[in-house]
């Protein structure tokens, strides 16, 4: 069955290339704000629904949509993107005294029935302390105006002050590899 990924993120589409799957890829152009007192997961969640219902209008013949969404956490705030350089500086400074935790949502949805699978899946970030050096080079290189929370996981800036991730390396990245497999793996077995 024909695999649409509704997510402009090259790592997104690369994540399910090398997972084996062909896609194609749409984009949703939706709000992601957040709202007041929503839960990180609830937020994952509802944010990778209304991705799909923008799309599945839009999406001829039977295929399987999926749809995805992931913020950080830090200390209890909530970050998605950041807005511009000083609230990069600010998240990616901030990594290093206390874990970031990445908060990830998969939604897929048969275009034909309706039918959808979703699950959310989280890891923990642990950083060394960055020098201002490579701060100011990974907000330079613009890699974290993409990622939730302003730092990109798979970036060769920011490897060398990874310390450690408790969970799976791609639920940081945007898309959990397990969670998407079951969920696919469902939703081809069920009557979908």
């Amino acid at each position: 069955m024909r695999i649409v990924l509704g997510s402009r993120s090259p790592w997104r589409k690369k994540m399910l290339e090398d997972m084996g799957y062909a896609v194609e890829v749409m984009s949703a152009d939706i709000d992601e704000s957040a709202v007041e007192g929503e839960m990180p997961e609830a937020l994952t969640l509802r944010l990778a629904r209304e991705k799909a219902g923008t799309l599945l209008s839009k999406i001829e013949g039977e295929a399987l949509l999926i749809t995805s969404d992931t913020v950080a956490v830090w200390r209890g705030e909530v970050r998605g993107k950041p807005r511009d350089a000083g609230e990069a500086e600010r998240y990616v400074r901030s990594y290093s005294t206390a874990p970031v935790n990445a908060v990830g949502a998969v939604v897929i949805t048969n275009t034909r029935t309706g039918r959808s699978r979703e699950g959310v899946e989280q890891a923990v970030v642990h950083f060394r302390p960055m020098s201002d050096e490579a701060i100011a080079q990974v907000i330079a290189d613009g890699c974290v105006f993409g990622c939730a929370g302003g730092f990109c996981i798979q970036h060769e800036l920011f490897k060398p002050w990874i310390e450690r991730v408790d969970g799976e390396v791609a639920c940081v990245a945007g898309l959990p590899r397990a969670l998407t497999r079951r969920l696919l793996d469902e939703m081809v077995g069920s009557t979908v």
